[in-house]
C-alpha cells in the first residue's frame, strides 16, 4: 500500500481547504490575541470529525500535538478559553462557511451522470434535535418539547458519490412535508421520500410540474389500478402497475404514477 495517503494527511489537507485558520471576525475577534474565530472553528470541526467528548478532551488534544498547533498557528488553550470563545462564536460565519463547502463540492461533481438508468436520486429526509429546556425556548413546539428540523437533501451524483445538495431549517414544529416544498426544485433529479412525505396534493403538485419522484405508501392507501404489467417470478418487484390517485382536497385524479410492491420489504411505492 505504498501509494496510500493516512488520514491525517487527509484531514490536514481538508482544512487547509478551508482557509480559514486566520480568519479574524472584525466584532468578535475584537482584542483576541491568539484564538480567532477561524482556528476556533477548525478546532471544533476537528473535535466533531474525532467524536471528542468535551471542550477539556479538545485542549489536551491541542496541548498534546505540535503538528495540531503548527496547522492551527496556535499555542495550548485551557478550556474555559475555549467556552468563552465557544459563547461568542458568529454563527452568521458558521452558516456562510457551510452554504459555501456545499456550492464548492455540487460544484464538483455537477457533471456526474447519477446512476445507471435512473440518473441522479435526490433524497429527502429530516431530523430532528431536541434542544433543553430553557436555552431552547426560542424553538417551543409544544410544553413537552423544543426542537429543531433539519430538512436535508442528499444527492447520489453516481454509485459512488453522494453529498448534502441543501438543506431547509425549522422548528420541530414544521412538517416533513412543508419543509420539503424548497427542496424539490431540480426537473433532472429523481427524488426519493419516505412515508413521512405522504401527501396527495403535494404528488398531485409535482406530477402536474412532471417532476420525478418516488414515495412509500400506506398499507390502506386507495389506489385504483389502470394497468398492470407482468413481474419475473425472481424479481424483487412483485408487483408493477400504473394506477390513479386522487387527491381528497381538491378531488382531482393523476394517472401518471406507478406502483410497485417489493419482495424483499413488502414496501409498496408509487413512482411518477
Amino acid at each position: 500500500m505504498g501509494n496510500s495517503i493516512s488520514q491525517q494527511a487527509v484531514f490536514e489537507k481538508c482544512l487547509h481547504m478551508l482557509d480559514i485558520a486566520d480568519y479574524r471576525h472584525p466584532y468578535a475577534d475584537t482584542g483576541a490575541k491568539k484564538l480567532l474565530t477561524g482556528n476556533m472553528i477548525l478546532l471544533m470541526v476537528e473535535a466533531q470529525l474525532h467524536q471528542r467528548d468535551g471542550l477539556w478532551q479538545i485542549s489536551e488534544n491541542l496541548r498534546a500535538r505540535e503538528d495540531w498547533q503548527e496547522l492551527l498557528d496556535l499555542d495550548p488553550v485551557h478550556a474555559s478559553s475555549l467556552y468563552r470563545k465557544l459563547e461568542t462564536l458568529p454563527r452568521e460565519v458558521l452558516q456562510e462557511l457551510c452554504l459555501a463547502i456545499l456550492q464548492r463540492i455540487e460544484a464538483c461533481h455537477r457533471e456526474k451522470d447519477g446512476i445507471p438508468d435512473l440518473g441522479k436520486l435526490h433524497i429527502v429526509d429530516a431530523s430532528t434535535i431536541t434542544l433543553p429546556k430553557i436555552a431552547g425556548e426560542w424553538a417551543y413546539c409544544s410544553k413537552t418539547e423544543n426542537s429543531i428540523k433539519i430538512h436535508l437533501r442528499y444527492v447520489v451524483a453516481d454509485e459512488k458519490t453522494g453529498y448534502p445538495g441543501d438543506f431547509v431549517l425549522s422548528t420541530g414544529a414544521v412538517s416533513d412535508q412543508a419543509g420539503a416544498l424548497d427542496l424539490v426544485i431540480d426537473p433532472d433529479a429523481t427524488y426519493v421520500f419516505d412515508r413521512g412525505y405522504l401527501n396527495y396534493s403535494l404528488y398531485y403538485n409535482w406530477v402536474t410540474r412532471k417532476s420525478k419522484f418516488t414515495a412509500r405508501v400506506k398499507a390502506n392507501s386507495k389506489l385504483k389500478v389502470i394497468q398492470e404489467r407482468e413481474v419475473a417470478e425472481e424479481a424483487s418487484i412483485v408487483r408493477d402497475a400504473d394506477v390513479e390517485l386522487v387527491d381528497p382536497k381538491m378531488k382531482e385524479a393523476y394517472t401518471r404514477c406507478v406502483w410497485w410492491s417489493t419482495r424483499m420489504t413488502k414496501a409498496k411505492s408509487i413512482v411518477s
